[in-house]
């Protein structure tokens, strides 16, 4: 009995841990606009100064403009080329954006 109350406890301290880890990067990455532009970038590439553009926008209309335009250039773009992969992480980055400062109401 006591074995299995001992796995628990290291079951359970290690849960903590890892949630207490992924709890962190979370709040590193969404509170530092440099170090999300810089993910944005090298995760669907783009210009870095254009993504930190987007994460520090307090401006609703802007950041609707910037997802038209990234909109359309996938349109526009064929599935799968690296022009189709920017745009989709322009849209996402001005959409996370964009529900961050409660634009969708």
């Amino acid at each position: 009995m006591k074995k299995n109350k001992w796995i628990s406890y290291l079951i359970a301290i290690t849960v903590s841990i890892c949630v207490l880890c992924i709890v962190s990067v979370i709040a590193i990455n969404s509170t530092d606009p440099n170090k999300r532009a810089a993910q944005y970038a090298e995760d669907y590439d783009g210009s870095q100064d254009a993504y930190l553009e987007i994460f520090t926008s307090n401006d609703c209309a802007f950041l609707q403009e910037k997802f038209d335009i990234a909109y359309t250039a996938n349109e526009a773009s064929q599935p799968g080329t690296i022009y189709s992969k920017r745009s989709i992480g322009f849209m996402k980055a001005t959409d996370e954006r964009m529900r961050e400062i409660g634009c969708y109401k």
